[in-house]
């Protein structure tokens, strides 16, 4: 689209990504300046350690999952039951190898470096990491009903989580093709961070646990079946015996107490089975609320891309620069956006 206006472009040096290249420096300085990721905040640095941590650690502990074998042997008490045949095993399959590769992939997108230096790699890697995001959506919606107890708490968390990711990948898909890139940087920042809220979940779930147990009062209600295939029949007719008792159940299930013991593979499955709704809703707020805060305590650096963005879409000769993808100015009433530098 031709410019409306003939507004000059911009001197690039006041806002481009600041870097803080070496000067005459030794072979050891300089190297071990290469291995930097180039952030120019020290807080973003102590930030991303943090929290790329505790994502690639929670995604490669769990990539022995995608062996069958293991994933049986390890999974949650009652979960395999559902999961080890049928359309549910594909979408847990899939979910499983779509999504663990996700969490490693989103840790180089987030360093300034390769940014700068490898951009074509920023962009193959971002696009593998949207694809890999929808289709694991398919798979956590296909074992959702099952998944973890799936109780009505659970579903929902599951569902909004999937809402969510989604529409913020699109969103931050169709900011950077209109070269918005402050905005492409604010929803990739939500819906990684929304993402690694499961990790949060596998953290508050233990503790939930522990508190569940110790006031001994949860139930939830398993079936019959189910309870022959955790524990087998003789240890399910000595602890659960209604279960061989005419009219002893309600529709085939039966109440099952929810505690953290070992020696009780039916009370661990059913505690994690309560909880794990609780979790993702509670670790999905505090993820919203953890992001919106940073967004909101980094302003210079959100100006500094729009400025980018207004630069690019100057040179590409589009009308009314620097307001466009999903910016206020282009959907709401907001006063028209102008570069000040």
């Amino acid at each position: 689209m031709p410019a409306q206006e003939n507004r000059p472009l911009l001197d690039p040096s006041p806002w481009r990504e600041p870097t803080s290249e070496p000067q005459k420096k030794g072979f050891l300085k300089k190297t071990a300046h290469a291995l930097r990721p180039g952030f120019a905040k020290s807080y973003n640095h102590v930030l991303f350690c943090i929290f790329s941590f505790g994502v690639a650690f929670f995604s490669l502990a769990r990539l022995k999952y995608l062996s069958v074998a293991i994933l049986a042997a390890e999974l949650n008490p009652g979960d395999w039951y559902y999961m080890h045949n049928g359309f549910r095993h594909v979408g847990f399959m899939l979910h499983l190898a779509c999504m663990l590769p996700v969490g490693l992939l989103m840790i180089p997108q987030f360093v300034p470096r390769i940014r700068r230096n490898f951009l074509m790699f920023h962009r193959v890697n971002g696009y593998t990491i949207i694809l890999l995001t929808l289709v694991g959506n398919v798979g956590a919606l296909l074992i959702a009903r099952r998944g973890l107890g799936g109780d009505v708490a659970a579903q929902a968390a599951t569902g909004l989580l999937v809402i969510m990711s989604t529409t913020g990948l699109i969103l931050a898909w169709w900011n950077i093709r209109n070269f918005q890139i402050d905005l492409h940087r604010a929803w990739m920042l939500r819906s990684m961070f929304w993402i690694a809220s499961i990790v949060s979940t596998r953290l508050i779930m233990p503790l939930a646990a522990l508190v569940m147990t110790a006031m001994g009062t949860y139930y939830i209600a398993w079936p019959c079946d189910e309870l022959k295939y955790v524990l087998g029949a003789s240890t399910m007719h000595r602890d659960f015996p209604q279960c061989t008792l005419p009219n002893g159940t309600t529709d085939g299930y039966v109440a099952v107490k929810a505690e953290l013991d070992f020696s009780k593979p039916a009370g661990i499955g059913a505690v994690f089975n309560l909880n794990f709704g609780m979790g993702l809703f509670l670790a999905l707020f505090l993820h919203v609320i953890g992001v919106e805060i940073y967004l909101a305590l980094t302003p210079v650096e959100a100006e500094r891309l729009r400025l980018v963005s207004y630069e690019k879409q100057m040179e590409a000769g589009w009308k009314d620069a620097g307001n466009a993808g999903t910016t206020v100015q282009n959907w709401g009433d907001a006063p028209a956006w102008y570069p000040t530098v």
